[in-house]
């Protein structure tokens, strides 16, 4: 109600312009609480998806109105994720929210650009898609409607600026190093590789199985490409 008063207080100065644009950013600020309202809601409402859904129209509907909105991307990288991974969504759905959240992955990234998390998945997706034979080419067209597509000088900058971001933190993240090492041999940088590989070599790993697996991965290929 005060926004409203706000703006017939504009109009009737004849201050038409300043009242679209406290007009509108009212609207965004409306539709940003709204998708999160929704979207913090989702997990205790059931059927999740339907909350969800909304909480995707509330914030497509913010980024009409102000496409650099970063809170509003940062919420639309949350949504979409939970809609890509929601099981009671349909298959086109499913898709949408995939695409959506590959898109809100690229705009986040251009203002967290530290963000490691987002970038090692942009960075994933690509080179699955990159290195994938030709005749499994068509199963990305079952999961994206618009496939992500970056050249291999793009993948490795990408896993190589991962690889800064957590270094700065005295972190490494042995699956980064392992890709980032398939995309050197892939570009023929072997010894750019055989360090990536040299690092996962030397790791204590936590435990898990998924890394016991890319460190056995990663000493054959050094075997491999050290005697070459």
């Amino acid at each position: 109600m005060e926004s409203l008063k706000n703006i017939d207080a504009l109009l009737e100065r004849e201050r038409g312009r300043e009242a679209y644009a406290y007009s509108k950013a009212a609207c965004v600020k409306n539709s940003y609480h709204l998708a999160r309202l929704c979207c913090g809601s989702a997990k205790s409402v059931v059927p999740q998806r339907t909350l969800l859904l909304t909480a995707f129209r509330h914030i497509e509907e913010a980024l009409k109105m102000d496409a650099n909105n970063e809170k509003a991307i940062r919420l639309g990288v949350k949504i979409t994720r939970a809609l890509k991974d929601c099981p009671t969504l349909s298959f086109q759905a499913r898709k949408r929210a995939t695409d959506a959240y590959v898109e809100f992955l690229e705009k986040y990234i251009r203002f967290e650009p530290d963000d490691h998390e987002a970038r090692f998945f942009r960075a994933r997706c690509s080179f699955a898609i990159l290195n994938s034979p030709f005749f499994l080419r068509p199963l990305y067209k079952a999961v994206f409607f618009r496939p992500p597509t970056k050249s291999l000088r793009e993948i490795i900058m990408d896993f190589e600026e991962v690889q800064r971001c957590l270094a700065a933190k005295d972190v490494i993240l042995i699956e980064n190093e392992f890709y980032l090492a398939l995309c050197y041999i892939k570009k023929g940088e072997i010894q750019n590789a055989l360090r990536c590989l040299e690092v996962i070599d030397e790791m204590e790993c936590d435990g898990r199985d998924e890394q016991k697996r890319i460190q056995e991965k990663a000493r054959k290929l050094l075997r491999k490409y050290s005697v070459a």
